[in-house]
């Protein structure tokens, strides 16, 4: 067969495409299980709910499966902010926890007695959405010391709310939207990500952060992520974005003139260094749209967090 000049052309160029696609235009994995390292497994046996190792911390995920959450007209699956975030890392001195629970209105000054009756520090009470139905509160917490002690002290708040303990099997385990294209949004962010709790889930760790003189693992919580569900053409993002405060002005106002809701700013942490803020988010349309506004904001803050000590 005879290739002419155009032809030609055209193979190198699909050849050029093949070779330079992103990795992450295959479809995402769900979150994968882990056997669990034999320094968290008392914490885990105690919280009764499943961990794993995550970019250099063990996270344990407690969904709220027993809440009927809506937002701007959607139904959230647990996945979409709706599952308490316990992160540890273990030193020879002891063990470093932070994250937050997810709390009704009512829980939220029980669940607050219970963390500080275990020496455990509130960081923030505060909320993550805007426009959510029933009305979800945060406690973010932070501790150190004995690993059981701690987990029991988290066990005990999580008893004040409706969390189902233990965690149901698979309740993380569902798959996105059938009308959700994950490998569209995926290469339109340019960034992979795992199905979890019915969301397609893309996180990005900030390095650079310590808390108590221990450099914070990125899965410990210093990290941006985006939750997307709905369908393609008519999608609902939310997350967070970790910012120091000279990123600040810029990031909402990319998000206010893409049309996203700003729905909290605030702090995670106490002590941490540099200082960290963190914006949360929301937004509705095209799927493809939306995933190019926080890829744009996400390209922001990719680096080291460099700012002002705390």
């Amino acid at each position: 067969m005879r290739i002419t000049a155009n032809r030609l052309g055209g193979l190198l160029a699909l050849t050029f495409l093949f070779l330079t696609a992103p990795a992450h235009s295959q479809a995402p994995a769900p979150a994968a299980a882990s056997p669990t390292p034999p320094a968290y497994r008392d914490v885990e046996r105690i919280l009764q709910a499943p961990g794993r190792m995550e970019e250099g911390a063990f996270v344990v995920h407690a969904p709220r499966t027993d809440l009927q959450v809506t937002m701007m007209g959607q139904p959230l699956p647990p996945g979409f902010d709706l599952t308490s975030f316990i992160a540890w890392t273990f030193r020879p001195e002891g063990y470093l926890t932070s994250g937050y629970l997810v709390v009704r209105e009512e829980e939220m000054n029980p669940v607050v007695s219970e963390l500080r009756a275990a020496g455990i520090r509130i960081a923030a009470l505060v909320r993550h959405m805007i426009g959510e139905q029933p009305r979800i509160m945060y406690v973010h917490f932070q501790g150190r010391g004995s690993g059981p002690t701690l987990a029991q002290g988290i066990r005990r708040a999580l008893g004040r709310t409706g969390t189902p303990l233990p965690t149901p099997p698979g309740a993380l385990n569902l798959p996105p939207p059938a009308g959700l294209d994950v490998n569209r949004i995926q290469l339109a962010l340019r960034r992979s990500g795992i199905i979890e709790g019915g969301v397609l889930k893309v996180t990005q760790g900030r390095p650079g952060v310590r808390l108590q003189g221990v450099e914070l693992p990125p899965g410990m919580g210093p990290f941006s992520v985006a939750y997307f569900t709905g369908t393609d053409a008519n999608a609902l993002v939310g997350g967070e974005v970790v910012l120091t405060e000279r990123e600040i002005d810029r990031a909402i106002d990319t998000f206010r003139q893409a049309g996203f809701l700003v729905a909290a700013q605030h702090i995670h942490l106490v002590g941490e260094e540099p200082k960290l803020y963190f914006l949360h988010y929301s937004g509705t349309g095209p799927a493809e749209t939306l995933a190019r506004v926080v890829r744009s904001v996400f390209d922001q803050v990719r680096g080291p967090a460099v700012g002002s000590r705390s």
